[in-house]
């Protein structure tokens, strides 16, 4: 059985700054990433709100962080982990790439996209329904688009879909949007982006591929034709593997400490699967160097 010093589960920016720090430690790290390495900044065409950096894009700055996190000394290994137990005075971990122990484990699974809850979604995901612009825009380029939601994602998601669609319409519930001033004065500048506020998408349209979304607004009911809908109505924890192991908030976030510590001797948790994470880049750095410092002493590294 394979042994390590501290294993991090989940390489999104919160993932990868803890194992970079308790690299740099000196530790044994290896991260398991059961999807693609970076996690949901892969998803942000524009970066502008990290300190000191400027602008920049998701997919540049995971992978700046990767060779980081890899020239200290850390791996990153694409596999999903499918259990945890206690093993001794460490935790024992079931992988796809074969069990492995370690003395200290980092929680960094992040969160996954809210559904609508909708007719029609689960029918048509991968037919024109869509959590993920920057993976899958290209397919509806020159089309009518929707993009359900009001928040930064929502209209920053928008404004990349502009470029290559014929129209991009917005649908939020609320009569004012909630992204930051900066994103929707881009997006007021755009020509082909139409803003829907106060309407509800009731049911998502379409035989085998998506042609519309059925609309409540004001107190009526329209069709909106469009040939692609991608959701951004905000995240939650990915944590349903440590239901029964941990205590979390009502939100599914993991219950932590001041210093990212869950309940169990060891365990720490980072980034937006912790409860009342603020889901920004620079509060994922932050937990994850706490994090990353905090497992290579309190472990005796």
């Amino acid at each position: 059985m394979e042994n390590m010093d501290i294993a991090v589960i989940g390489a999104g920016f919160a993932g990868m700054t803890a194992a970079l720090y308790a690299a740099r430690a000196g530790a044994r790290v290896t991260l398991f990433e059961k999807a693609a390495e970076g996690g949901q900044i892969l998803t942000a065409p524009r970066v502008e709100n990290y300190p000191a950096l400027g602008e920049t894009d998701g997919v540049a700055l995971a992978g700046r962080l990767g060779e980081q996190v890899r020239a200290a000394g850390a791996e990153i290994r694409p596999a999903a982990v499918t259990g945890i137990a206690r093993e001794g005075m460490g935790w024992l971990l079931q992988t796809e790439s074969g069990d492995v122990t370690c003395r200290a484990l980092i929680l960094a699974v992040g969160a996954k996209r809210r559904r609508l809850g909708v007719p029609g979604e689960d029918r048509l995901a991968g037919h024109g329904v869509s959590w993920c612009a920057t993976c899958d825009g290209n397919f509806f380029r020159g089309l009518d688009v929707a993009v359900i939601g009001g928040g930064n994602t929502a209209f920053s998601e928008a404004i990349g879909l502009a470029a290559i669609c014929q129209t991009v319409t917005v649908l939020y519930r609320s009569d004012e949007p909630r992204a930051e001033r900066s994103v929707l004065s881009r997006a007021e500048r755009l020509p082909n982006l139409v803003r829907m506020p106060g309407s509800r998408v009731t049911e998502i349209l379409g035989g085998e591929t998506v042609t519309g979304v059925r609309v409540e607004q004001d107190g009526k009911e329209t069709v909106q034709a469009v040939s692609g809908v991608f959701e951004a109505v905000g995240t939650v924890p990915d944590t349903a593997l440590f239901a029964s192991l941990l205590p979390l908030a009502p939100d599914g976030g993991i219950v932590t400490d001041g210093k990212c510590r869950t309940a169990l001797p060891g365990v720490f948790a980072v980034g937006d699967c912790r409860a009342g994470a603020v889901r920004q880049l620079v509060t994922a750095a932050a937990d994850g160097a706490v994090a990353g410092i905090l497992a290579t002493k309190e472990s005796n590294l």
